[in-house]
């Protein structure tokens, strides 16, 4: 199944995505997360994808990469996905300033640098052999540690 939501106010510094979901127990394949300018989801769709993250479940391979006016940069691989076909995940996305930390089921796996600025994403789509159980959207803002901490959260749920 697919999700595609639109970001409450924009991919930014100090927003947490967080993606429940379950990989069904006969995949074989790949499920895939894209931060990306627009909604459209066909595969020759022209938005840019700031992050891709292809997440194959047999293999435990983990592909990074984005896709800039049409076209792939230099992917980033590595084989440390520990979700299995059948299991529930949790994959928590921070988006820092320079940076997107990644962790899956309470694991830090990787960090994947901006490559497209943040103000130009504006949807989560994920797809391929995954269902989406509920998105959360979690922005906090510190503007003084004394002062002020505001946390806005929103939610999206399959449910």
């Amino acid at each position: 199944m697919s999700h595609v939501s639109s970001i409450p106010g924009g991919l930014r510094a100090g927003l947490n995505v967080i993606i429940r979901g379950q990989v069904p127990a006969d995949t074989d394949d790949r499920f895939i997360i894209d931060f990306q300018t627009g909604d459209e989801t066909g595969d020759e769709a022209a938005q840019n994808i700031a992050f891709h993250s292809s997440l194959y479940v047999n293999s435990g391979l983990i592909v990074r990469n984005s896709k800039i006016d049409g076209s792939w940069g230099t992917s980033d691989d590595s084989y440390i996905l520990n979700v299995k076909a059948g299991q529930q995940f949790l994959i928590n996305i921070f988006v820092k300033s320079d940076v997107y930390s990644v962790a899956i089921n309470n694991e830090t796996l990787y960090e994947f640098a901006h490559r497209v600025p943040l103000a130009q994403t504006d949807h989560l789509h994920v797809h391929a052999n995954c269902i989406v159980d509920s998105v959360i959207f979690k922005y906090t803002e510190t503007v003084d540690t004394r002062i002020l901490n505001t946390t806005t959260e929103y939610s999206y749920s399959n449910a």
